[in-house]
């Protein structure tokens, strides 16, 4: 995130790491907190995606959206098989 605001940019915002796809609208400021990570943005109604994804936030049906980043270093939780921890994004 530093290095989004000192160059003037931001993460993707997709629906569902889905980073073959279009942005489904941008993100326009974002933190980490003591909670995880806090992001504004703009869905982008006139695509398809974006409206439906804006009617299920409207509607509660939905908590959460993804956000474009590439994985540096990444290693298997030795207690939950399957689950992968990142340690390291950009």
């Amino acid at each position: 995130l530093v290095r989004h605001k000192r160059e003037g940019t931001m993460p993707l915002m997709l629906w569902g790491h889905q980073s073959s796809e279009l942005p489904i609208g941008r993100w326009d400021d974002m933190a980490e907190d003591g909670k995880g990570l806090w992001v504004k943005g703009v869905l982008d109604l006139d695509d398809p995606v974006g409206s439906r994804v804006h009617n299920a936030l409207s509607k509660k049906a939905l908590r959460g959206l993804s956000i474009g980043y590439e994985t540096i270093e990444k290693k298997s939780d030795p207690n939950r098989p399957g689950v992968t921890l990142l340690e390291k994004l950009e």
